[in-house]
């Protein structure tokens, strides 16, 4: 027989079942399992964290207007105390084709104090002027 081991739902049970998720390529499961713990969690950086991995798992898939909500959707204050989330917003804007959109986040982003991709958002400008250079 087996035995039923009681779990209390956190944040961190969700995350870590959204990256097994993830790990086997079942966004479905991970988007699932990214909201219960966007729920759950309590703290503005777990709340950005969230936010931005679902934002990924939906560009993953393509779907990069609910990337840009979900980012959308967080208070503005947070942009501030979790300046990824401008990098973040950045890149879906980009992926998503509205480059206007998307140089403002990122301008923001690389004027942030402490830019964490900061590699990847220079990256992210390069491109974004090689687009606008090409006429895109």
């Amino acid at each position: 027989m087996s035995k039923i081991i009681p779990v209390i739902p956190c944040t961190d049970l969700y995350i870590q079942r959204a990256q097994v998720a993830l790990d086997q390529l079942h966004y479905d499961q991970a988007i699932h399992d990214l909201t219960i713990a966007g729920t759950l969690a309590q703290k503005d950086a777990q709340v950005a964290y969230i936010a931005s991995e679902l934002a990924v798992v939906y560009e993953t898939i393509g779907d990069y207007r609910h990337a840009i909500q979900i980012l959308k959707q967080l208070p503005k204050r947070m942009y501030t105390t979790c300046p990824e989330l401008l990098f973040f917003s950045a890149e879906a804007y980009s992926l998503s084709g509205n480059s206007t959109q998307s140089v403002k986040y990122l301008e923001r982003y690389l004027n942030s104090k402490q830019p964490v991709y900061l590699d990847e958002a220079l990256a992210l400008k390069a491109r974004l002027q090689q687009n606008w250079n090409q006429g895109l």
